[in-house]
């Protein structure tokens, strides 16, 4: 018999950039964090017509603990081909 294992339940899915104490304290714990998706360089990236203002963000909450976000951005894609 294969004893329980009690796992804190998941959120996932889209939302609005993450709140900005979330989002550093995710980058402060992440192993190797990538400075381009730290926050204050995404934001200064969307000022500078880098990135979309309309960034959307794919986010993962573990017992309401920001984990993980991923941004993303629509895109109408009428040939169905990705581009």
């Amino acid at each position: 018999m294969i004893p329980a294992v009690h796992m804190p339940a998941i959120e996932a899915g889209p939302s609005d950039a993450p709140d900005a104490a979330a989002w550093d304290d995710l980058f402060a714990r992440a192993r190797a964090p990538h400075p381009h998706y730290a926050r204050h360089v995404v934001a200064a990236h969307q000022r500078a017509g880098l990135a979309p203002e309309a960034l959307r963000f794919v986010t993962i909450r573990r017992a309401g603990r920001l984990e993980a976000a991923l941004p993303y951005r629509l895109a109408r894609d009428v040939s169905a081909l990705g581009g």
